[in-house]
């Protein structure tokens, strides 16, 4: 029957599966969308590029664009108040416990000379 359906022009439509069994265990099936993008590459990292084709490129950018992502929205996330004051007590007191007559260069200086 089949075959008629085909010969007619009718296409029979099947849905796809929403589990698959992979070694006896259900699992479902994820479909991911994805957008395109491009870049340009000069023309020296282009030739490194062609001695390297084992490379995926594509898994390195995308990680490296995911972690300056994260980066991002840590920094430009919301400063939590509370926690920023205490900061600023604590520089504060340890500021007055010193005689505000040490220098970290002169320190820094003072380490070097001693090894």
């Amino acid at each position: 029957m089949e075959d008629a359906g085909r010969r007619s022009g009718k296409t029979r439509q099947q849905n796809p599966p929403s589990f698959v069994s992979i070694e006896g265990m259900d699992v479902t099936k994820l479909f991911y969308i994805m957008k395109v993008e491009s870049f340009r590459m000069d023309e020296e990292t282009k030739a490194k590029r062609e001695k390297h084709k084992d490379i995926n490129l594509n898994e390195v950018i995308g990680d490296t664009i995911k972690r300056r992502m994260d980066i991002e929205e840590k920094t430009r996330s919301e400063i939590d108040k509370e926690r920023a004051l205490k900061a600023s007590e604590d520089m504060k007191r340890l500021r007055s416990k010193s005689s505000g007559k040490w220098s970290g260069i002169e320190e820094i200086r003072r380490w070097r000379e001693a090894r």
